[in-house]
């Protein structure tokens, strides 16, 4: 069996940040955190404490914007957005884009059924340039070279309290990391790559097929 890694449409990324209006005043002095997810109660109690010591430490001067998802514990802090989940995927990327978010996180378990995700967070966060930050386990693991393409923490509460917090006060790291996110992404998961090694496989899927038949005659 093969796999081939999925891909991401980088030039539709770069083409919608490259649209997307400034920010303007008060807003763009609010560092923006970000983390798009289906319902995920299991990193709830990483997440929940690093949002309230953010609140405790900046107020409003940092706030984190949550799509389709966030822990209930959250849902009564003034520094906490949460946007409804959007279906379309074209549309979803424009929205994500448009927020222009200065730091993404992914954490996860690594568990159970999540030990067989994909690694759509790195795609994307790198694919749209932001500098980001990992659980260290599989699929971010083999995929995230820690400090070049993004940031890889522990799951425990200190380290995810430190890693954004690092990212967010730092120009030089929130700099370094997507320029290498984005162009490993380029280089591993453009369309164009991911489209050509899909077609050679099924190309030698096909081949050992047919002199597999032909054996059998």
């Amino acid at each position: 069996a093969e796999f081939v890694m999925p891909g991401f449409d980088v030039a539709k990324a770069e083409s919608l940040r490259l649209q997307r209006e400034p920010r303007h005043g008060v807003e763009d002095e609010v560092v923006r955190i970000g983390y798009p997810t289906t319902p995920r109660p299991r990193v709830s109690p990483l997440i929940v404490p690093v949002v309230e010591h953010f609140w405790r430490k900046y107020g409003a001067t940092v706030m984190f914007e949550f799509i389709g998802w966030m822990p209930e514990a959250l849902a009564l802090l003034p520094n906490v957005i949460l946007h409804r989940w959007i279906g379309d995927y074209d549309a979803y990327l424009a929205f994500k884009v448009a927020r222009r978010w200065d730091v993404g996180i992914a954490p996860l378990i690594g568990e159970g059924f999540e030990r067989y995700k994909t690694n759509n967070k790195y795609r994307e966060y790198g694919g749209c340039r932001v500098p980001a930050v990992y659980s260290d386990v599989s699929p971010f693991r083999e995929t995230a070279d820690d400090g070049r393409t993004g940031m890889l923490v522990e799951n425990s509460r200190e380290d995810w309290i430190e890693a954004p917090e690092r990212l967010g006060a730092s120009p030089i790291w929130r700099s370094r990391t997507p320029e290498g996110g984005c162009g490993e992404v380029q280089r591993r998961h453009a369309m164009a790559t991911t489209g050509r090694l899909l077609a050679a496989t099924a190309v030698r899927y096909v081949q050992g097929e047919a002199g597999y038949r032909r054996e059998r005659r």
